[in-house]
């Protein structure tokens, strides 16, 4: 079982568009999501992910995944930024940064160390030289102990669509196939607890919200249990089995 758990190399991957969004929500999955993800399948060989977008302050559509695979962060940035490329992304923030000054830039940077004025120096030198052609545009960083995968999931997988007035228009998750082999995750509850949380919702501090295949439970002065917690807990049991499913079959 240590050995087992030893080879999964669980990723947490962040893609962003480094230009303000011109196009649908529907676009950027169907044009750039969706391909992104059919590159990483072919030539990262993912087998196993979980996607979940969100809209970011400045009204930018965002997308987190956790998938199976450790992937070099210059190629996974530079894969990304060829695709969304495509619909002029790349473009666009090239344009607007070859008007930045070095002033301007540290200004928008707002370093707040000498050391960190160094830093944004070189990366401005860096920028001008490039023609601000290698947007920062995605992050990734291994998730070290694979019980961490619980507050992942629940802070970026189960928490609802619109709990801010940004809402991601369509579909705002989705999975590999390979995940369907495994049976859903149930988080059972007693008739007890069952009463509780309708007594609850009753007095006001729970809100119940229902959508077309789940019920959203907000915790807003209650703190009986953490469903999400369970959730997660459970989630992650399905995710080791869908890839002892696939490791095995290869």
């Amino acid at each position: 079982y240590i050995y087992y758990r030893k080879q999964i190399n669980l990723t947490f991957v962040t893609l962003t568009l480094p230009s303000q969004q011109k196009h649908t929500d529907y676009q950027i999955k169907q044009k750039c999501l969706n391909e992104f993800i059919q590159y990483a399948r072919k030539n990262f060989h993912i087998t196993t992910y979980v996607w979940r977008a969100e809209k970011q302050k400045n009204g930018n559509i965002h997308f987190h995944i956790i998938w199976n695979r450790k992937v070099d962060k210059y190629l996974l940035r530079d894969t990304w930024n060829r695709i969304i490329e495509r619909l002029g992304y790349v473009r666009a923030y090239s344009e607007r940064m070859k008007k930045l000054t070095e002033e301007q830039y540290l200004k928008l940077r707002k370093p707040k160390t000498n050391e960190e004025v160094i830093k944004c120096k070189l990366a401005y030198t860096k920028g001008v030289n490039s023609g601000w052609s290698q947007p920062n545009s995605t992050d990734i960083h291994r998730i070290e102990k694979i019980n961490n995968i619980s507050k992942y999931v629940c802070k970026y997988i189960t928490k609802k669509q619109g709990e801010n007035e940004l809402g991601v228009d369509g579909h705002c998750w989705g999975y590999s196939d390979n995940l369907k082999l495994v049976d859903p995750c149930e988080v059972s509850i007693t008739n007890t607890d069952e009463q509780i949380i309708q007594q609850e919702i009753a007095k006001g501090n729970i809100r119940e919200t229902k959508k077309d295949f789940v019920i959203y439970y907000s915790f807003i002065k209650c703190s009986i249990f953490s469903l999400s917690l369970s959730f997660a807990e459970t989630f992650i049991e399905h995710f080791r089995d869908a890839y002892a499913i696939l490791e095995c079959s290869t």
